[in-house]
C-alpha cells in the first residue's frame, strides 16, 4: 500500500537539490528537509514503543514540517494541534497520543503524565542521517487524523488513512499537472484538512512550498507576488480579503498558473474577478467535507460560470466516486444531506 510520505521520499530521490520548502525567509531543499525527517523518524522509531498518533505542535517553522514527515517516515499517523487552542488538551485526551512533539514554548505545557514530549528544535542543518528500517511493514493504515468542530461543538475527529489520502492526491496530480517549477502557497492551518493538498500535491511534483509569515496574512497578495507563487490553493474569503482591501486588480498574478478554492461557497463575482487578476491561470472550484478527503468534486472555471443563486457550482464527483443529495427518508432531493461514496470516503 502506497503510504502519504511517500511522495516527498521519491521526489528527495528526484529532486533532492530542488527547493522543498521556503520558510522564515530561506529556503531548504528535499535533501535538507529529508534529513530532518530522518531526524525525527529515528527518535520515534528507537525511543517511542506503541502509539500508533503521533500529536505536534503546528506552529509554522522549519521544525514543524520535519516533524509531520518524520511522524508518517517512522510508520505513525500524525495529529497537528494548536498550543493555544484550550480543546487541545481534550483533543490529546480523545485521540490516545501518547507522544507530542514541538518546541518546549509551545508543547511543554500540554504534556501531562501518559504524553511523553519530544523536543523537535532542528533548523536544518544537521548533516546527520539515520536510516530508518523496517517500518513499511508496521506501517499504521491511518495517515493523520484531524479534528473539526463537530455540530455540537464538541472536537470530533476524522482518522483518514493512506488509501484515502493517496486517492485523493493522485488524482489532483492529474487534475492540476504540477511541475518541479512551481511555486505552491502555503496559507492553510495544518490542522485544517486541506493543508493535506498544500503538502503533498507539491512534495509529489518536486515543486516549492511556500509558506507565508504571519505579517504576510494581512497582504496575501504581495506575498502571492513576491514569492512569484505559480500554484495557489485557499479558501474564497482570502480572495475576498484581497477584493476589499483594494489587492484583486487585473493581471496581478501575472505568475499563476492554477488556482483552487475550496472549504466555503465561492462566489461568482469573486471568480470573475479572480479570473481577471490571474489571467494565464486554470481556476477550479473544490468540495468536500473532512470525511471524503479534502474534496471529492470539482469545477473548472474555463467559460462562463455554472452557478445557482451567485454561487459557483461545486461541479460533479472525482472519478470512481458518487454523490448525491438525499431528503430525510433517503430520497433523491434538491436539498437535503449529501451522500458520497468512493475510495477516498473514510
Amino acid at each position: 500500500m502506497k503510504g502519504l510520505g511517500s511522495y516527498f521520499d521519491e521526489s528527495c530521490v528526484r529532486h533532492g537539490a530542488r527547493t522543498a520548502l521556503v520558510i522564515d525567509g530561506r529556503s531548504y531543499t528535499y535533501a535538507e528537509l529529508d534529513r530532518a525527517a530522518d531526524v525525527i523518524a529515528d527518535r520515534l522509531h528507537r525511543e517511542i514503543e506503541g502509539g500508533e498518533i503521533v500529536a505536534f505542535t503546528c506552529r509554522k517553522q522549519f521544525s514543524t514540517y520535519a516533524s509531520l514527515l518524520g511522524i508518517l517516515r517512522a510508520g505513525k499517523a500524525y495529529l497537528p494541534v494548536r498550543h493555544e487552542d484550550p480543546r487541545t488538551a481534550m483533543i490529546l485526551e480523545q485521540a490516545g497520543v501518547q507522544v507530542l512533539l514541538g518546541g518546549e514554548e509551545e508543547a511543554k505545557p500540554l504534556v501531562t503524565g501518559d504524553i511523553t514530549w519530544i523536543d523537535t528544535a532542528i533548523d536544518g542543518s544537521d548533516d546527520s542521517k539515520a536510516p530508518i528500517e523496517g517500518t513499511e511493514l508496521q506501517r499504521s493504515e491511518l495517515a493523520y487524523l484531524l479534528f473539526t468542530s463537530g455540530s455540537t461543538g464538541i472536537p470530533k475527529g476524522v482518522p483518514i488513512g493512506h488509501a484515502q489520502a493517496t486517492a485523493y492526491v493522485d488524482h489532483v496530480l492529474k487534475l492540476l499537472d504540477p511541475s518541479p517549477s512551481d511555486r505552491a502557497s502555503q496559507f492553510f492551518d495544518l490542522t485544517f484538512d486541506l493543508s493535506v493538498h498544500d503538502l503533498f500535491v507539491t512534495w509529489a511534483a518536486g515543486a516549492a512550498l511556500c509558506v507565508p509569515a504571519p505579517k504576510d496574512l494581512l497582504k496575501p497578495a504581495q506575498f502571492l507576488r513576491n514569492e512569484r507563487i505559480s500554484m495557489h490553493f485557499s479558501v474564497p474569503s482570502l480572495a475576498v480579503l484581497m477584493e476589499r482591501s483594494g489587492q484583486l486588480r487585473p493581471d496581478t498574478f501575472p505568475d499563476l498558473r492554477t488556482s483552487a478554492f475550496c472549504g466555503e461557497a465561492l462566489p461568482i463575482t469573486l471568480a470573475d474577478n479572480w479570473r481577471l487578476a490571474a489571467p494565464n491561470a486554470r481556476i477550479w472550484n473544490l468540495y468536500g467535507p473532512t470525511e471524503t478527503t479534502i474534496a471529492i468534486m470539482s469545477m473548472e472555471l474555463g467559460g462562463p460560470i455554472p452557478g445557482h443563486a451567485g454561487i459557483v457550482s461545486i461541479g460533479t464527483p472525482f472519478p470512481g466516486h458518487a454523490a448525491s443529495v438525499v431528503d430525510d427518508v433517503g430520497l433523491p432531493a434538491d436539498e437535503g444531506e449529501l451522500i458520497a461514496s468512493g475510495p477516498q470516503v473514510a
